[in-house]
């Protein structure tokens, strides 16, 4: 572009600022307009459900050894992907029962672990808590957190995030906890102990 051509290019806008300047703000007050609508339909509009999807309410789930029952899993409502080996539950309750139970006895509960949501993994062998997580051994203590993770294999329940513990009037804070059921260990990181 020679210089008179750039010259004329800034006489014009110049002259015509005003216009401009118009357009430049009913373009930018357009494109908001248009990106608050389209998206404020896509937040009301309801999800349409995929294929291949199992929706289920009041599920219960037994897990057996040799014919004893191990635990037991309670849930208002799960999703579950046709060929998926997860399956994503709301207002879920464990109850893990004593080792040794007999086969035709009725379990006693050792372990209570309530929470929003779970995921069961079948693969991995494990069950995801998380918000509001609840684990209350029968006559023992309390822990409050928001994630737990119990492998089934294995008997391990993991609490990764900060935990209080509640036992015998005191209270007692950590980082994070670990239950091993068949040694029947705890082991938790940067305890402090409180009394109430």
């Amino acid at each position: 572009m020679s210089v008179s051509g750039h010259d004329s290019l800034l006489s014009l806008l110049r002259q015509n600022l005003k216009e401009v300047l118009t357009l430049i703000l009913l373009g930018g007050l357009l494109g908001a307009g248009t990106a608050y609508f389209y998206t404020g339909e896509l937040m009301e509009a309801p999800l349409p459900e995929e294929q291949g999807t199992l929706v289920l309410t009041q599920i219960l789930i037994h897990d057996f050894q040799k014919a004893s029952p191990r635990w037991e899993l309670r849930g208002e409502r799960a999703v579950v992907l046709e060929d998926s080996q997860r399956m994503r539950i709301e207002g879920v309750t464990i109850d893990v029962f004593e080792a040794g139970t007999e086969p035709m006895q009725e379990p006693v509960v050792d372990l209570k672990v309530s929470a929003e949501q779970g995921l069961v993994e079948w693969r991995s062998n494990r069950i995801t808590l998380q918000g509001k997580v609840v684990v209350q051994q029968v006559q023992g203590p309390v822990v409050w957190t928001e994630t737990a993770v119990y492998d089934i294999t294995n008997e391990f329940l993991n609490l990764p995030k900060p935990v209080q513990v509640e036992y015998e009037g005191s209270l007692l804070t950590g980082t994070s906890l670990t239950y091993s059921r068949p040694q029947n260990l705890v082991s938790i990181k940067q305890p402090v102990t409180s009394v109430r």
